[in-house]
């Protein structure tokens, strides 16, 4: 398996020398470095297991509104909530491949041309070039991280430049899962994922398929490892999942929306298979993360959420996600945090927690770190984040500009800016908002503190907008 090099001339007296950074060109790099010394295991960084699950929305999840009627059985994700910390203000991209682009690379999917989701047929990846989480862990980690993924990829296709070995090439010792989205209902029942660049037939279902392979890697990864498991689920197709793994009775007609509910209860149930049947003491020392990609469907949206405030929009409900966080860097348990967290946060929060500070991540990345590092959050609710704002947009077509379409949006704690392109810019006061941004101010009539928090968001908007040039 692909090795790249470390920092272990530095630990063997050769820290004047500068090495360049091996970039990618689609081959895979076979690099022989000196392995580092093993620490202690109390000394060793926890693991990391990062559940990233597709279309699940704040209204979908009951931690978030218990008050919503005819929400899934969720004992899993309730269980999580009451053992780990719930973030209220966490920011995503309103579709799925920006946002994963974001959480791999550290950098706003703006940088990279994804502003929309992948198609199959498109031909178009993450740029190699772009350094990710198994990267940073592989080159600047002091200890050795296994790293793998499992289940949706969605940053390239079998028909990109890269093929089947793209999750691979961007720095994963493992991967198992599928490239794309499903086409049909029966694909989550019968299929061929990749397996390292080989396709590989399977017929069990899907969501219990890629928590299969997750646990028997967990069982066997030497530690500490990196863990990315996203989910199919509960991106359409709909379809009524295997009877053992939701609470509907046998052979009832269901409709769409208990498909929907249907699917997130067999989610939950076998992501709680997955965190039961881990060794003990193995989680015990693992953090575990786990996150929405972007808002709900709107067909399928929740009341009181609005349909055309979901997914595909900067809105709240497009881009305001789940997330809780459990594990040993959590220090209050059982906790909320309204700390304002971004997608892009994660890769300079998961280096922290293998040792590596920031500037040698951004040294390894060659290029500033969008997000910032959670650890201090995660140690207390009430602990501010180091952003400011949150940012999120969405852009089509992929690659660089110019763009036919292009929304973006940021927010503080309390004000929130939206650039509809075309139609121009709306404002919006968040105090004490409940699902969404509510109404809109009037822009022509509003006091002095409205005028300033617009101002300033206004400014911040236009800094971001020359800031976030596509190129890596």
């Amino acid at each position: 398996m692909r090795q790249v090099i470390g920092i272990w001339l530095a630990m063997v007296g050769c820290a004047d020398v500068e090495l360049e950074r091996p970039r990618h060109t689609g081959e895979f790099l076979e690099i022989v470095s000196a392995p580092p010394k093993p620490r202690a295991e109390s000394q060793r960084p926890a693991n990391v297991l990062f559940v990233l699950v597709d279309d699940v929305g704040i209204d979908k999840v009951r931690s978030y509104y218990p008050e919503i009627e005819g929400l899934a059985r969720q004992p899993t994700l309730d269980r999580l909530a009451s053992e780990g910390m719930r973030f209220e203000n966490a920011y995503a991209q309103s579709v799925c491949s920006p946002t994963r682009a974001a959480l791999l690379t550290g950098r706003h999917a703006r940088r990279l041309g994804i502003g929309r989701w992948i198609p199959a047929s498109s031909g178009f990846e993450l740029p190699l070039e772009a350094v990710t989480v198994p990267e940073v862990l592989a080159e600047a980690a002091p200890d050795h991280w296994s790293t793998a993924a499992f289940g949706k990829w969605h940053l390239g296709s079998s028909s990109g430049p890269s093929g089947k070995d793209h999750p691979n090439l961007q720095g994963f010792d493992h991967y198992s899962g599928v490239m794309d989205n499903f086409g049909t209902a029966e694909d989550f029942f019968a299929n061929t994922k990749t397996v390292n660049g080989e396709p590989t037939p399977y017929e069990a279902y899907a969501t219990t398929d890629t928590m299969d392979d997750a646990t028997d890697w967990i069982r066997e990864a030497p530690e500490p490892w990196f863990a990315y498991v996203a989910t199919q689920a509960i991106h359409k197709p709909l379809h009524r999942p295997p009877d053992a793994l939701h609470s509907f009775v046998e052979d009832a007609v269901l409709s769409p929306e208990e498909e929907l509910i249907a699917m997130l209860e067999a989610l939950d149930t076998e992501l709680g298979r997955l965190l039961d049947t881990m060794d003990p003491e193995v989680r015990a020392r693992t953090n575990i993360v786990v996150m929405g990609d972007n808002g709900s469907a709107a067909k399928y949206v929740a009341p009181p959420f609005l349909a055309e405030r979901v997914k595909g929009s900067v809105y709240e409900g497009g881009v305001r996600v789940p997330l809780i966080v459990v594990g040993p860097a959590v220090g209050a348990p059982g906790t909320v945090s309204e700390a304002l967290v971004h997608v892009t946060d994660w890769l300079p929060t998961i280096a922290e927690w293998a040792d590596v500070d920031r500037a040698t991540v951004e040294a390894t990345l060659g290029a500033p770190a969008d997000g910032h590092s959670l650890v201090h959050v995660l140690k207390a609710p009430d602990v501010p984040s180091e952003s400011r704002y949150l940012y999120a947009d969405r852009f089509r077509p992929l690659g660089p500009p110019p763009y036919s379409q292009d929304l973006r949006t940021v927010r503080d704690e309390r004000w929130k800016i939206i650039d509809h392109y075309v139609d121009g810019v709306s404002f919006y006061d968040l105090s004490g908002f409940d699902v969404d941004e509510g109404d809109p101010l009037p822009l022509d009539d509003l006091n002095l503190e409205e005028q300033e928090a617009f101002d300033r968001l206004q400014a911040e908007l236009d800094r971001m907008g020359e800031e976030l040039v596509y190129g890596l």
